[in-house]
């Protein structure tokens, strides 16, 4: 059988920042300011739509932006797929990627065909490697799509509080309701007693 030469370890290869990169990134994604998708995230009654977002997030936080795209496409793919199948009354059809693209663009009655699914499309046609900025773009952007297939103006956050061992609801306009934001929490009956809690999946 013929010799092959072996694959040379490659340090480039290896994300060497470790905690300080995932901080690094964590940071960038605060300042994006990324608004949850919350309603089809809550609509998921089996949570598949939810653990996919989820992967796609911490793919990115971990310095795997090429894991990330993909988790990405594929919530981009269930979420305008669920909302095809109700407005157009269908509820087995099974379009595929483009065909929701196109879809979305004219239910929308806008141009979506942003730098996001340019870097979706390269990754699926084409060998191209997907780099930290790209990945988080795509997840701002599709993010940020979800929220106009499924619209809000408001989420109601749920807190415990020590004090009164209960459970208290906070109501948060969309726009302060983002990825890793710090939330200022009061309790209702004790006002003096503050924390913040960080939104996240």
């Amino acid at each position: 059988m013929p010799n092959h030469d072996g694959i040379a370890f490659d340090p480039a290869l290896v994300d060497t920042t470790g905690v300080a990169g995932y901080n690094n990134r964590l940071t960038v994604l605060i300042h994006t300011k990324i608004e949850v998708p919350i309603v089809p995230l809550s609509a998921s009654t089996d949570g598949t739509l939810r653990k996919i977002y989820i992967e796609s997030v911490k793919d990115y936080l971990y310095g795997l932006p090429n894991s990330s795209i993909v988790m990405t496409v594929r919530f981009f793919q269930l979420v305008a797929r669920d909302r095809f199948r109700q407005v157009e009354n269908k509820p087995t059809a099974k379009p595929d990627v483009e065909d929701l693209v196109s879809w979305t663009a004219k239910h929308l009655g806008e141009d979506i065909n942003t730098r996001a699914f340019q870097i979706m499309r390269n990754y699926v046609h084409t060998e191209t490697l997907i780099e930290d900025a790209d990945a988080l773009e795509a997840i701002r952007h599709i993010s940020k799509l979800a929220n106009k297939l499924y619209p809000y103006t408001s989420v109601n956050h749920n807190s415990y509080c020590g004090r009164c061992r209960i459970y208290h609801t906070y109501t948060f306009n969309k726009a302060d309701y983002y990825l890793g934001n710090a939330l200022d929490i009061a309790c209702p009956t004790y006002p003096a007693l503050r924390h913040i809690e960080k939104v996240n999946l």
